[in-house]
């Protein structure tokens, strides 16, 4: 009687389990499962997946992971959600895992899940903004599938455009702010030695630091969300704001933030607010509300 070839049992017994539809976790070979290149994280940092080890190789993994059945090599299945549980899994030398098979993933859903546990790194979540929008999502669209304000993904839609020097700011973990990277890119584009040799004196950069910095070299600052604009109300919002221009733009002076002796708030046309000079201000008209 010719020998039946077993090879692909595992992984047949493992869908079939899932088909029954026990509400139970299988428990999936590691050695079946791929890492999906669409994931959202791309950073995993090695000390707390080694942390992450040390928990399963104590107490096993306690969430199961979510998988989809690869598209290309039947039998494997690519990670919906888990990839850090599996990563340790392995490092911890597991050879299974409690997994859920789901044949369909949802883009955002891998965001959200790692936003909740505060696992997705700013420039991961930029990346994550500019594949949506090139998949025709809009960014209001975006904001609100992933519970956010709109001023945040237009931020981290320019922050997807960071230099070199600045992704490495990041990915070092010496800054992750998001509004103060967004800063540094643009401060980057007029000025890149200034903010090269300003990257290079502290080991931590923080935001109020940026936002210094940019003041002196003359660079607006982000646009500030709802939630931290509060109460305040710029000229423009309530009427017959004060025109003036800076270095040849137009600009409406915040008349809510006193000036100081020697410089004072103004608000662009696209909603960014920046410190200047008063010497680099030029009165243009008070215009109607």
């Amino acid at each position: 009687m010719p020998k039946l070839d077993l090879s692909g049992l595992d992984a047949f017994k493992a869908s079939a389990f899932l088909e029954e539809a026990t509400g139970k976790p299988l428990e999936l070979p590691l050695d079946v499962i791929d890492f999906d290149p669409k994931q959202p994280r791309r950073q995993v940092l090695a000390e707390t997946l080694a942390e992450l080890a040390e928990t399963i190789k104590t107490d096993g993994v306690l969430q199961p992971i979510c998988v989809r059945p690869h598209p290309d090599h039947p039998g494997r299945y690519l990670i919906n959600h888990g990839e850090r549980r599996v990563r340790a899994a392995r490092l911890a030398g597991c050879t299974t895992i409690p997994a859920f098979i789901q044949k369909q993933v949802d883009p955002y859903a891998q965001v959200i899940e790692n936003i909740q546990r505060d696992d997705l790194l700013p420039l991961e979540l930029a990346a994550f903004v500019v594949e949506r929008e090139q998949a025709g999502d809009s960014r209001a669209e975006i904001a609100r599938r992933l519970g956010k304000q709109r001023s945040l993904i237009t931020l981290l839609a320019e922050l997807a455009q960071a230099p070199a020097p600045i992704r490495q700011l990041h990915d070092e973990g010496r800054c992750r702010d998001v509004r103060a990277l967004y800063l540094l890119t643009r401060t980057h584009r007029e000025q890149p030695q200034a903010v090269e040799a300003m990257l290079g004196k502290t080991e931590t950069i923080t935001r109020e630091q940026v936002e210094a910095f940019a003041a002196d070299q003359g660079v607006v600052r982000p646009p500030a969300s709802r939630a931290t604009r509060g109460p305040i109300r710029s000229a423009t919002e309530r009427g017959h704001p004060l025109v003036v221009e800076v270095d040849g733009q137009q600009a409406t002076l915040d008349i809510s933030k006193r000036p100081s002796k020697t410089s004072a708030q103004v608000r662009f046309p696209d909603g960014s607010v920046g410190t200047v000079e008063l010497a680099r201000l030029r009165l243009v008209a008070w215009r109607d509300a």
